[in-house]
Parts: C-alpha cells; structure tokens; sequence
C-alpha cells in the first residue's frame, strides 16, 4: 500500500508542476504577442519581397 501511496503522490506533484509551467508560458507568450501588437516588427526583406512572387496555378 505504502508505494501505491508514494506514487500516487508523485504523480500529484508532476501534474501540478506541469500545469504550472504551462500557465506561466501561457502567461508570457500573452504578453509577448500583446507587445507585438503594440509595437509590431518592420518586416524583413524577405517579407517584403512576398507580394512580388506568383502563385502557383494563377
């Protein structure tokens, strides 16, 4: 009964790290892409060039 008990309780102990870590890079990456919103990148060359490129089958 004792290991079923200890596994069980590091089980426990991994999900709610886990869970943890997920919520603060959710909570990063929320800001990360409210910062990139407000001040947006100038898009590089290669961006820039995109438009210029035909599709295929057009």
């Amino acid at each position: 009964m004792t290991d079923f008990v200890v596994v069980a309780v590091q089980e426990a102990e991994q999900r709610a790290l886990d869970q943890s870590e997920v919520l603060r890079l959710q909570l990063a990456d929320q800001e990360r892409f409210a910062q990139a919103l407000m001040s947006p990148p100038h898009p590089s060359q290669a961006l820039n060039i995109c438009p210029r490129i035909p599709l295929l089958g057009q």
